[in-house]
């Protein structure tokens, strides 16, 4: 059963258990180009993201079929010139994609992830395509093997706090490339958020692995380290320390 009135829908369709990824690209001198496929991954039982993984771990035959679709999409809408994002759904049953919303736009959110897997970020494109310039994009050429944008969600009432300094320089000391991305809410935000989506979201990792295995092995680690509750107890310094880390 379905709570929003049937009018509000220009066509309707159960998408239970669908697959979800992003393909992104760009149009230069009117051609439309892929740059790939990725995984939209959420938390189990819910429509919340956990993460997004690049490159996706679908099949090269599923990838290159949601490819296509998200291609003829932007080529049909006349799009011919900048970055997009194509959302999909894909059913593991009865392989039907389905497209949830074009974004003629940078997914922000990925440029490290193609960079860190690719070597070269979305925001150099983008300015390329900016001064008019033809991209050339690198495959694979990056130093990682997988990247993902991991996503901090808190499902209840608790509030979260930023991790200690000490354990956050251990994050910058242990996974240079590791970054933390801090969105912490305040009262009204953060209960508007619980109120629209069931959770509300305090942080972001991004890092890389040397293949999907090994990236959820560091982030697993980095989950142990990082405390969010306000409650870890803080390291005191002794003033060379303070002096030798300001150098």
């Amino acid at each position: 059963a379905c709570e929003i009135d049937a009018d509000c829908f220009i066509a309707e369709g159960c998408v239970d258990g669908a697959i979800q990824v992003c393909v992104d690209g760009y149009a230069h001198d009117g051609k439309v180009n892929i740059l790939g496929t990725v995984d939209s991954v959420m938390y189990p039982g819910t429509n919340a993201f956990q993460r997004f993984e690049y490159p996706s771990r679908l099949s090269a035959e599923r990838v290159q079929r949601l490819e296509i679709v998200a291609q003829r999409a932007v080529e049909a809408i006349g799009f011919s010139h900048g970055l997009f994002n194509v959302e999909l759904f894909l059913d593991p049953t009865t392989e039907r994609i389905t497209i949830v919303e074009i974004n003629p736009r940078m997914a922000g959110q990925f440029s490290d992830l193609y960079e860190r897997v690719d070597g070269k970020s979305l925001w150099a494109l983008e300015l390329e395509l900016a001064l008019g310039k033809t991209p050339v994009w690198p495959r694979r050429a990056g130093t990682f093997g997988a990247a993902a944008s991991f996503v901090f969600r808190e499902f209840g009432s608790a509030v979260k706090y930023a991790p200690a300094e000490t354990q956050q320089r251990w994050l910058t000391e242990t996974y240079p490339d590791a970054k933390l991305f801090l969105d912490l809410k305040h009262a009204t935000s953060r209960a508007r958020e619980t109120k629209w989506l069931g959770n509300y979201r305090y942080a972001l990792v991004h890092m890389g692995g040397r293949d999907a295995e090994d990236l959820l092995a560091r982030f697993a680690d980095v989950c142990k380290h990082l405390d969010f509750t306000g409650q870890s107890t803080p390291v005191i310094e002794s003033k060379w320390q303070v002096l030798r880390r300001s150098f």
